[in-house]
């Protein structure tokens, strides 16, 4: 199984730089959003935006000159419920690391919002606010579409990504 996701992975990770050219007029719209001033001048260092590539159930992380920091894989929305496609802003980190109810009674930990009506990116689900470990079958179904529009990630990935962002950081959700 390491194997295959590592396969998916390589292969994951050369079509989204096959895919940075189309990309490009999106991070320049994102940019220009943004007060008229581009993404590395408000947000110091790298990741300078995040794209999420719907289809694919995968996530690039990329700096202010579009080079890859990092990939995961996520899920994100499913059948009637997806992720809405666009260009947004990280605009509230919550609380660091905590517990944040979601809407179907479970718990997040990680998140940032970049949409209102609730959309956030964060981690997998926990059953109870406090709880050590994740629900299993949300850990399972990372890469594959079944969130209620979030995008969700496995923990460790949605750590990082809320440690290394601020908000107005961008995040372009395209459907690749």
């Amino acid at each position: 199984m390491k194997k295959f996701l590592s396969i998916f992975l390589s292969i994951s990770l050369f079509l989204s730089i096959l895919a940075m050219p189309l990309l490009e007029p999106l991070v320049a719209q994102a940019e220009n959003s943004v007060s008229g001033n581009s993404i590395a001048e408000i947000i110091p260092g790298p990741p300078a935006t995040i794209v999420v590539y719907r289809k694919s159930n995968v996530m690039g992380v990329y700096d202010a000159n579009n080079q890859l920091l990092r990939a995961c894989f996520v899920s994100t929305g499913k059948a009637g419920h997806e992720t809405p496609l666009g260009v947004y802003q990280i605009y509230q980190h919550t609380d660091k690391g905590w517990y944040h109810p979601m809407v179907d009674g479970t718990y997040g930990r990680w998140c940032m919002r970049f949409k209102q009506g609730g959309y956030m990116i964060h981690s997998v689900c926990y059953a109870n606010a406090g709880d050590a470990e994740p629900i299993p079958q949300e850990v399972a179904d990372i890469g594959t579409s079944v969130s209620r529009g979030c995008v969700r990630l496995n923990v460790t990935d949605a750590e990082w990504l809320y440690n290394a962002t601020s908000d107005g950081c961008s995040v372009i959700v395209i459907d690749y």
